[in-house]
């Protein structure tokens, strides 16, 4: 991770909310905002205080970093869209595949941008954005996925997500309206298709893959989405 450094012009009427899961990037690059004249109104590490301190304020931009949680982000954005809905987002991140970089662009995030990229770069993009326009600036990266990842079906890893976090059988099976009997084969099946045998098993194979898998399916497959019984 490099922190950015070179700014030449400024964004002095600009606000931002800073939101970076890493404390050093977090203070690094909330100082190189403020050289470039772009005041930062907040930084934190909790998602829910940076929506909440930029709808506090119109016209404050949401710099969100976001190399883990890419679902919960955007699953939540609906909700702050709808009290704020002129809350202009810029993501940080890593790297994104071309199908996140996608569900972004749908979801109503305007602006991507690689987390490597310089002060220029970041003012850039804000000024982009305060103009109304979307502004990309991330490459994106196409892991290859195994042929365990390749095997499960986008209902698979529906109810693979569900137990990633944490619910039980019978919670899936309420949440999904299907029998408890469908999510124990389902389960089943996606046991034998990637070879875990144990829960903390498929919360690791989850976890290690979930950038490849299907995007953000629980946005994508509302409750009330049946599995085939």
């Amino acid at each position: 991770m490099t922190i950015p450094q070179t700014v030449n012009h400024s964004c002095e009427f600009a606000r931002a909310v800073v939101f970076v899961q890493q404390s050093l990037f977090r203070e690094g690059l909330a100082s190189i905002l403020e050289r470039a004249g772009v005041r930062v109104t907040a930084i934190t590490s909790s998602l829910t205080d940076a929506y909440t301190r930029a709808q506090s304020a119109p016209g404050t931009v949401l710099l969100a970093q976001m190399n883990e949680g890419l679902s919960e982000f955007l699953r939540e954005l609906p909700q702050h869209a709808r009290n704020r809905p002129d809350l202009d987002v810029l993501l940080l991140s890593r790297s994104l595949t071309s199908a996140e970089i996608a569900t972004c662009l749908a979801a109503g995030i305007r602006g991507l941008i690689s987390e490597d990229a310089n002060g220029d770069q970041l003012v850039t993009a804000i000024t982009t954005l305060q103009g109304g326009r979307v502004h990309v600036n991330l490459e994106p990266a196409e892991p290859v996925p195994d042929p365990a990842v390749r095997a499960l079906t986008e209902r698979e890893w529906h109810v693979l997500e569900l137990i990633a976090r944490g619910q039980t059988n019978r919670q899936i099976a309420g949440s999904l309206f299907v029998s408890l009997r469908t999510v124990e084969s389902t389960r089943a099946r996606i046991k034998r298709k990637s070879g875990c045998t144990t829960r903390s098993e498929l919360v690791a194979f989850y976890r290690d893959n979930q950038r490849i898998a299907p995007v953000c399916t629980l946005h994508a497959m509302p409750a009330g989405t049946r599995l085939h019984e």
